[in-house]
């Protein structure tokens, strides 16, 4: 009786301690200064969570620098059709190289906390996932703050397929997916998790594929077009000691 009765005069101890991890995941995905998350992005985010599809396979690269993309000789039909989509999405990206230019265009921008921690920024466009292959429009900019300010250094399109998008012309372009993506306030702060793990809305990802492009002029990717990374725009700004990229498999812009 005296073990219940001492028990009983500490039941503050584990209240405290859930209200402070509750609170704690709440400033996680929430901040204050995080900008609101407009009806149509929001509409969008339900859409893709609603989504029958199997949760996606987990297939992106772990070694950035490992990711070299050899690029195979295209056809002479396909060849002009590539580098027709591939100057008007370098083109597009005159216009979308500053944060005041995404944000009206209708891209999400980052969060507070991933703008402490993280070399290169996700702005995204929700809308535009739901939409057909554009290479003028992709659903998800990449910006780098190893420089002064925020640069834009890369395209991310990210498409809902039930199969992998035919993409740009020619067989280069490797889509990958990201399964049990969990996004709160317009970004994604997780992958590979299972619903209930989830605080925000849980996209399974099956039917959702991401292509990286690296198509900004004075940004092209020494290990490759479509790798997943580009080394140059990681913390250090090169590849580690003793990994040497290979040329670039095609003229830059």
């Amino acid at each position: 009786m005296l073990r219940i009765a001492a028990w009983y005069r500490y039941w503050y101890i584990p209240a405290f301690l859930a209200a402070l991890g509750f609170f704690a995941v709440a400033l996680f995905f929430k901040d204050p200064s995080d900008p609101p998350l407009s009806a149509a992005a929001k509409a969008a985010i339900v859409r893709l969570s609603a989504s029958l599809a199997p949760m996606g396979a987990e297939d992106h690269r772990v070694d950035r620098y490992a990711d070299v993309r050899v690029e195979t000789p295209l056809l002479p039909q396909e060849e002009a059709q590539f580098n027709a989509e591939w100057q008007a999405a370098a083109a597009a990206a005159a216009a979308l190289d500053t944060p005041a230019e995404v944000l009206a265009a209708g891209y999400m921008p980052p969060r507070a906390i991933d703008r402490q921690r993280d070399a290169v920024l996700h702005w995204i466009n929700w809308e535009l996932i739901e939409q057909p292959f554009d290479p003028a429009r992709p659903s998800m900019l990449l910006f780098s703050t190893q420089s002064d300010g925020e640069e834009l250094v890369g395209f991310s399109y990210v498409l809902q397929s039930a199969e992998a998008p035919a993409g740009f012309a020619g067989p280069n372009d490797q889509w990958h997916q990201h399964g049990g993506i969990c996004v709160a306030n317009g970004q994604g702060v997780a992958d590979n998790v299972s619903p209930g793990a989830c605080e925000g809305d849980w996209l399974p990802g099956g039917d959702m594929w991401m292509l990286h492009a690296w198509v900004v002029p004075g940004h092209e990717n020494p290990i490759g077009r479509f790798s997943t990374s580009n080394p140059p725009a990681c913390p250090d700004h090169a590849c580690p000691t003793g990994v040497v990229p290979p040329p670039p498999p095609y003229e830059p812009w």
